[in-house]
């Protein structure tokens, strides 16, 4: 098995210990202000569309350089959550994600 098959498995137990499937599931990312409606649209994009969004925050940096975005999004298994979160990386302008 690969290093990358196995960062994956671990991370699917991780989350299949910590949180139930199907269930609402809460991405965090930083990104740059204009990039805020391509991270939502592209994590909605993942799972359907925006009626799976439950609900998205966002709050500007002191310097207004970043934004800080939390969505919480109707997810069905573990899967999905590191399918979102290949694409999120891919979306850009996204600085880091948590």
């Amino acid at each position: 098995m690969s290093t990358d098959d196995e960062a994956r498995n671990n991370a699917l137990e991780l989350l299949t210990a910590h949180h139930d499937f199907p269930g609402v599931f809460e991405f965090r990312a930083v990104v740059l202000p204009e990039s805020k409606s391509a991270t939502v649209t592209a994590a909605a994009s993942v799972v359907g569309g925006r009626h799976r969004v439950v609900g998205v925050t966002q709050r500007q940096s002191s310097r207004g350089k970043y934004v800080s975005v939390r969505m919480s999004i109707e997810v069905d298994s573990p899967e999905t959550v590191l399918e979102i979160y290949a694409v999120l990386k891919a979306v850009r302008g996204v600085v880091t994600l948590l």
